[in-house]
């Protein structure tokens, strides 16, 4: 059996942490203190965390900072990443939601819909890179919160 030369794969692969984001988007999306620490990195994924609120933030390579998986908003996006019209299956998609989770979840999921159409601080379309526009996202968004609101109010 030949043999073969022993490779140290790792000797050229840069593995020291190195932060996709800058210094300026730092803050805290929700309690907007400049708590944002690294935590840590997967592929060409960085992982942020507040040290004020523990909200956890995601930055691809390429793209901006954004909820980290899994979060409220994420949840409610995940069933339309490849849908075109997410607006089209909003009243259906908030149905499935109401019935897959509980009232707390459910109130948790509305005050992150309602915070981030106030006063949006991320593209929504980032946190599970949905193929829909950010206008469509925001108007399904709108939509689901709306029809959640409503269901909890009637408990």
């Amino acid at each position: 059996m030949p043999k073969f030369p022993k490779i140290d794969w790792l000797k050229d692969v840069d593995v020291e942490y190195k932060p996709l984001c800058s210094e300026s988007l730092m803050d805290c999306f929700r309690c907007r203190n400049k708590a944002l620490e690294p935590d840590r990195q997967e592929g060409d994924c960085n992982f942020y965390e507040c040290k004020s609120c523990g909200r956890k933030y995601c930055q691809q390579k390429r793209l901006e900072l954004c909820d980290a998986w899994p979060c409220p908003l994420g949840i409610v996006l995940y069933g339309m990443i490849f849908e075109n019209d997410p607006v089209s299956k909003a009243s259906a998609h908030a149905d499935y939601v109401l019935k897959e989770n509980d009232a707390a979840m459910i109130k948790a999921i509305c005050e992150d819909i309602e915070l981030e159409l106030a006063s949006p601080s991320q593209k929504i379309r980032d946190i599970v890179n949905c193929i829909a526009s950010e206008e469509a996202l925001r108007e399904f968004l709108e939509i689901v919160a709306q029809r959640l609101r409503t269901s909890l109010q009637s408990c």
